[in-house]
């Protein structure tokens, strides 16, 4: 998908499926829904983190940047980090992604890709805790963040002692 967007690694984005590809790596690195990364403006832009002052839950969420996701946004240039609407990237992406044939991909499949990734890493040390991975992901109800938690058997007996 990324190469039928033009993307290009450390390379600012000069079209609007570049813009697209760039949008697709930052949710697949953050678990961003789209609505909240084509409405970013420079001012909600940190050193680590992102400011997202209306989620979809109505309220405010902080959203750490890795450093990959941190060399991803030094790529960014312009009025907007993403200058396009909600409504034209999802248009230029199913179009991509038709031509591609990958017909059953959504943007929002990338949501639920860095939930599945990060969550396999919660409570391994250095990561983030299960409270810690449901406030970035902004669920309040922790029943969502179950879904992509879920440790095998021996990650539980290693626990044990």
């Amino acid at each position: 998908m990324l190469r039928g967007l033009g993307y290009r690694t450390g390379q600012s984005p000069k079209t609007k499926s570049q813009v697209i590809a760039s949008a697709l790596l930052l949710a697949l690195r953050t678990g961003m829904r789209s609505g909240e990364i084509v409405g970013l403006t420079w001012e909600n832009v940190l050193d680590n983190h992102l400011i997202l002052p209306k989620t979809k839950n109505g309220t405010l969420r902080k959203v750490p940047l890795s450093r990959a996701a941190r060399r991803l946004m030094a790529t960014l240039d312009g009025p907007k980090p993403f200058p396009i609407t909600d409504k034209s990237r999802d248009a230029r992406f199913r179009t991509i992604r038709d031509r591609l044939g990958l017909v059953d991909l959504t943007f929002h499949d990338s949501r639920h890709t860095a939930a599945t990734r990060i969550g396999r890493t919660v409570g391994h040390p250095g990561r983030y805790t299960f409270p810690e991975f449901c406030k970035v992901f902004g669920w309040k109800d922790p029943k969502k963040a179950l879904i992509y938690v879920n440790p095998s058997i021996d990650d539980l007996a290693a626990r044990a002692g």
